[in-house]
């Protein structure tokens, strides 16, 4: 196995063996893995004749994790077991391992979408702006402060962190704390 299949949109899909387990496994830069052909010896064996039975190999069944990113599970042995997610893999086989201080960002938006296309290590803060830039940060698709007040038009302020912030309740925090400050120094002064 490996090499170049037609893709599903008539792109070349091209394959390669996943560092760490070229033996066994393969990912594509569509964001498929696949196990490769291998014979398998039964662990419970008594003696080491016994021949093992063939294994083709199969595209594997990604399944989400609770953030929403395709995982599979690479199995070395019935004791090795390793959970990855896909787009972890894709980087890790077709730029190298992922620097450190990186995340792998998508650069659509999309947590499913593992196509070395939309994908590109970079750092937790441009990861975040890309969130928010998709709309998929909770804390930017809020229509409302914790007060209830709205979060658009002249109520909003985004200082320069990029934040969202409810101006009414900044005005109130602000008029609070003036208020606070004229209290102590109106005790000082007698």
């Amino acid at each position: 196995m490996g090499g170049q299949v037609s893709g599903v949109n008539d792109d070349v899909e091209t394959w390669k063996a996943i560092p760490g387990w070229e033996e066994l496994y393969e990912v594509s830069d569509q964001g498929r893995v696949r196990s490769k052909d291998r014979v398998v010896y039964a662990h419970y064996s008594p003696t080491f004749e016994y021949a093992g039975r063939r294994r083709r190999g199969k595209i594997l069944r990604a399944s989400l994790n609770p953030k929403g990113y395709p995982m599979v599970t690479l199995c070395r042995n019935v004791n090795e077991r390793s959970p990855r997610t896909v787009h972890a893999l894709v980087m890790l086989t077709f730029v190298g391992p992922r620097p450190v201080g990186k995340e792998v960002r998508h650069l659509n938006g999309d947590s499913r979408d593992a196509r070395l296309s939309n994908l590109a290590y970079g750092t937790h803060s441009e990861n975040m702006r890309d969130c928010i830039a998709h709309g998929t940060n909770p804390l930017a698709r809020k229509e409302r402060c914790k007060r209830g007040h709205p979060l658009s038009g002249d109520n909003l302020y985004v200082p320069a962190n990029g934040s969202r912030q409810c101006r009414t309740c900044c005005r109130e925090r602000s008029q609070a704390y003036e208020a606070s400050g004229k209290r102590v120094r109106k005790a000082r002064a007698s």
